[in-house]
């Protein structure tokens, strides 16, 4: 007589390792295997194309050309072709590279005016994927969603049939967490609770408008 396998609990057993989902951002190449090939300008933001080109067969020396790189992606980040690498890199972190030698591996290049085509030197700074999201407005923050309030962090609740109720409150997100600020009279009210809370958690990434 077979015995019959033993049961196992559902909590017993094994789970299966799920596979770790591939970075955002590729390595980039060293500072200097880029300045072969590319020029930054901290000044203009631009990234310029090194190319060698003979103008005549007799010339002893090539003459180099540089030529601006970068195409824009529909949410306004630039990026261009690296050699070597399969995908498009950031327009932003070649610059960084070049700039500090060092990749910002699993941080991101903020663009403290929000324009991510400015890629001034002194437009960008290091941050974590939660800092970046820090440094947002209202209007790209709740892109896609149904605005209460024209300040950022205040919410008023509003029932189905589009009437307000006198409720207002406000509210922040630190790392993912969302943080209830308490109920206030006015809008005005509620975003100078946020505004303080924002230069707490949020320190220089804090924006308020």
């Amino acid at each position: 007589m077979t015995e019959s396998p033993a049961l196992i609990s559902p909590e017993a057993r094994p789970r299966k390792s799920k596979k770790q989902p591939n970075t955002k951002h590729r390595p980039l190449p060293t500072k200097q295997e880029l300045c072969k090939w590319f020029r930054y300008d901290p000044h203009t933001g631009i990234l310029y194309r090194i190319a060698e080109m003979h103008k005549r067969s007799f010339d002893r020396l090539p003459l180099l050309v540089e030529r601006a790189v970068g195409h824009a992606l529909p949410r306004g980040h630039l990026m261009c072709r690296v050699p070597g690498m399969k995908n498009d890199a950031l327009v932003s972190r070649v610059a960084w590279v070049i700039q500090t030698g060092q990749d910002p591996a699993d941080k991101e290049v903020d663009h403290i005016n929000l324009d991510k085509k400015d890629n001034k030197w002194c437009n960008l700074r290091l941050a974590t994927k939660a800092e970046n999201t820090c440094n947002r407005t209202k209007n790209s923050a709740a892109a896609g969603k149904k605005l209460h309030s024209k300040y950022k962090g205040v919410t008023r609740d509003v029932r189905k049939d589009g009437k307000r109720r006198p409720k207002i409150y406000a509210k922040i997100t630190v790392n993912g967490r969302r943080i209830y600020l308490g109920t206030f009279p006015t809008e005005e009210a509620a975003h100078a609770a946020y505004c303080e809370a924002a230069k707490k958690y949020h320190g220089e990434f804090a924006r308020t408008e």
